[in-house]
């Protein structure tokens, strides 16, 4: 007597955080080969013989495999509840500010993920901590990576990867003399800037009545003042930092020998 393939459901997990595919299979005292369709409560189907199913939703999932043989016997195995997708956290965090300068080197991390049952921070050379708020004061300029890591009440983890960064903070300054007689002491006339941005640059030298005699968007070049007089001339800076503040700056210089 041919026996009818009742099939046992197996899964690769019955349990996991979406997303998850999980793979599925089964058991028979049944003769094959079979035809064989896959059922979900969602209305996914398959009609492989060992298929793999992606869940993107959380919640209960009921299976049906329908084995049907050669002869056309055919049997069905329902499994209520068989599959379990639990809900990740919603990741969301705020760094402030993003950027910031070494003149106020701290940054206010908060995370804001509200089903949430535990928080981590990887900060890497500075170190790990957990809670929801930390105020986190930078060494030194560059970029500092971070691993922010929710997980629920069920172990279901997500990692948010994001980074800190501090630049120097932006000043000028811009000397009110300077005696170009090639002692290599003062001999050129040029702004000092700190944390700018360098192609947003122009500096010009103007005599007493108004003519411009130098001008240069090269921060690293200045006025030698050779075939100028002893006078009293004026500039005109413009220049802008790495987070975008710009500055004007305008006054007087006197050029001595």
């Amino acid at each position: 007597m041919h026996p009818t393939p009742v099939p046992v459901i197996t899964a690769s997990t019955n349990r996991d955080c979406l997303p998850v595919e999980i793979s599925f299979d089964f058991t028979t005292n049944g003769i094959g080969p079979f035809s064989y369709l896959w059922r979900l409560s969602n209305g996914t189907t398959s009609t492989e013989a060992n298929p793999v199913f992606e869940f993107d939703r959380a919640g209960l999932y009921d299976v049906t495999l329908t084995l049907t043989d050669v002869i056309g016997c055919t049997a069905q195995l329902s499994e209520k509840d068989f599959i379990e997708i639990l809900p990740r956290a919603i990741p969301a965090l705020t760094i402030y500010p993003r950027v910031t300068t070494d003149n106020e080197p701290t940054i206010m991390l908060v995370s804001q993920t509200f089903n949430a049952d535990s928080v981590h921070w990887n900060l890497g050379p500075l170190g790990e901590y957990v809670g929801d708020t930390l105020f986190i004061t930078l060494p030194d300029t560059g970029v500092f990576p971070l691993e922010y890591t929710v997980s629920t009440e069920a172990g279901c983890e997500v990692i948010l990867k994001d980074e800190m960064r501090m630049v120097e903070d932006f000043t000028v300054y811009i000397p009110n003399g300077f005696s170009p007689n090639d002692d290599e002491k003062n001999d050129v006339f040029i702004p000092v800037t700190r944390g700018m941005d360098a192609e947003y640059y122009q500096f010009a030298v103007f005599n007493r009545w108004g003519q411009e005699i130098f001008s240069t968007s090269d921060p690293l070049k200045g006025w030698d003042g050779k075939d100028a007089q002893i006078d009293t001339y004026i500039y005109k800076v413009q220049a802008r930092g790495v987070l975008g503040e710009d500055k004007e700056f305008t006054g007087s210089v006197t050029l001595i020998r």
